[in-house]
């Protein structure tokens, strides 16, 4: 196992060193071919739509997982370093960082790209830690049917509290405020920044009637409070969950977008200048 962690960590540095390699190599044909008076932006431009086609690639990659094409965390290393080269790339074959006509929009799409890769890398890196002090682990696409699975059970908690003890604090506490927390996910904002946003929230409106209420109206109380935590959970869950696919919704279309923009471009310049 040492071994295969051994060779893994050294393929992944061993992109790094071929990406640094590589855009010392481009800045060195760039500036050779330039004072030689060729034109370097042809030999930069097919490097860069090379580099961009593999960087797509990635995106395939994830699509095809049951074929055996090599590791996922493998193709990422690769596809980092490659980003990196593709900055230097564009930077040495475009030279004006705001050109006009289409171009321009090129421009902003390969910035949109490069931004919100970064964006994803971070979030990649930083964000599943995050879950690790949820106490319920739930999947993306099934939170709505535990949600509502949640409110039901709830609000049929609610009920028979009602029925049992007679009492109106705790359907009070629900129709006020609960049963607006328990129909969708909420803050969804501050629960990516703070674990507890929602529970705290939860929480404190609990605090505010527990001195009101009867021995046989703590054990609903109890259970209830318990669904509420859950219901934070669902709220991270959901939060988290939903940064990482949504960079990836930025980030895929301005890809290929680029992308075709670019082949656009290879037409249009091997037509009029060649």
């Amino acid at each position: 196992m040492n071994k295969g962690i051994t060779l893994r960590v050294a393929l992944r540095a061993g992109f790094g060193v071929v990406a640094v390699c590589l855009a010392a190599a481009v800045v060195w044909l760039d500036q050779r071919e330039r004072l030689t008076l060729q034109r370097a932006e042809f030999d930069t431009g097919w490097i860069l739509l090379g580099a961009v086609i593999f960087l797509a690639l990635f995106n395939v990659r994830k699509k095809l997982s049951m074929i055996p094409l090599g590791r996922n965390s493998d193709w990422l290393a690769g596809h980092i370093s490659v980003g990196v080269i593709v900055a230097v790339i564009y930077a040495v074959h475009v030279r004006d960082p705001w050109p006009s006509g289409y171009e321009f929009v090129m421009a902003i799409l390969f910035y949109v790209v490069m931004l919100s890769g970064i964006c994803g890398y971070i979030l990649q890196r930083t964000l599943p830690r995050a879950m690790t002090n949820v106490r319920n682990e739930f999947i993306w696409e099934r939170i709505p049917t535990e949600l509502a699975s949640l409110r039901a059970e709830a609000e049929s908690l609610v009920m028979e509290c009602a029925a049992e003890t007679g009492s109106d604090v705790l359907p009070r506490l629900y129709r006020e405020d609960l049963e607006w927390f328990f129909r969708k996910p909420r803050f969804v904002l501050a629960s990516t920044l703070h674990a507890e946003a929602s529970s705290s929230w939860a929480r404190h409106r609990f605090g505010s009637i527990e001195s009101y209420l009867s021995d046989g109206e703590l054990d609903y109380f109890e259970r209830l409070r318990s669904m509420s935590y859950v219901k934070g959970d669902i709220d991270r869950a959901f939060a988290v969950q939903g940064l990482l696919k949504v960079w990836l919704l930025v980030h895929v279309p301005a890809t290929y977008a680029f992308l075709a923009l670019v082949v656009w471009h290879v037409i249009l310049i091997h037509v009029y200048l060649v």
